[in-house]
């Protein structure tokens, strides 16, 4: 499919060209929805085509992203298969991560083989994540809202996820959520 191009002479056009010059939206890249080619197809293309009916429902516009910039691959469990990363704040409505994307960042779907050779998908979500080797074992590092860090929002926090006991594993799991009402 064609990479998608914002000219000038669309509505909005200029403001759009204007914003693209200072670097403030959407990836230079972006194509429309098209199917993703690569180890757990299926389930990145269901998820994607539930993201493309959600900007078609909710804004009317298509789905778009850069396929080199939304799908990392790596293997997380060690069973030998490619598990695909699909980074919703790299996803758009022509562009625009409004849905997804907020102060806490925008979801991360991780899809994970299983047993069965299906995927199963874990979603987690932040900021600029990315895999990081530490000696022959993957780890999802990302930045998080603050308050991850019992600070405040912008406060700078990270979160590593590991794959073990079937499950995505952080030395946050188990740490109590303070309730609403909790005078801290």
């Amino acid at each position: 499919m064609p990479a998608r191009a914002f000219a000038a002479d669309r509505p909005g056009g200029l403001l759009t060209a204007a914003l693209l010059g200072l670097g403030a939206v959407a990836p230079v890249a972006a194509q429309e929805f098209d199917r993703y080619e690569g180890p757990g197809a299926q389930a990145v293309n269901a998820r994607l085509a539930a993201l493309a009916a959600e900007c078609r429902s909710e804004m009317e516009l298509p789905l778009t992203y850069d396929p080199q910039e939304v799908i990392a691959s790596v293997d997380f469990n060690g069973d030998g298969r490619i598990d695909p990363v699909l980074n919703q704040s790299k996803v758009g409505c022509d562009g625009s991560p409004v849905l997804w994307s907020g102060t806490g960042g925008a979801p991360v779907r991780i899809f994970v083989s299983n047993a069965s050779g299906g995927w199963d998908e874990h979603t987690t979500g932040g900021f600029a994540g990315r895999v990081v080797m530490m000696g022959h074992v993957p780890v999802w590092v990302q930045l998080v809202h603050g308050t991850a860090c019992d600070g405040a929002g912008a406060l700078p926090c990270a979160e590593a996820l590991i794959w073990g006991d079937g499950r995505f594993r952080s030395v946050a799991d188990g740490k109590p959520v303070p309730a609403d009402d909790d005078p801290q």
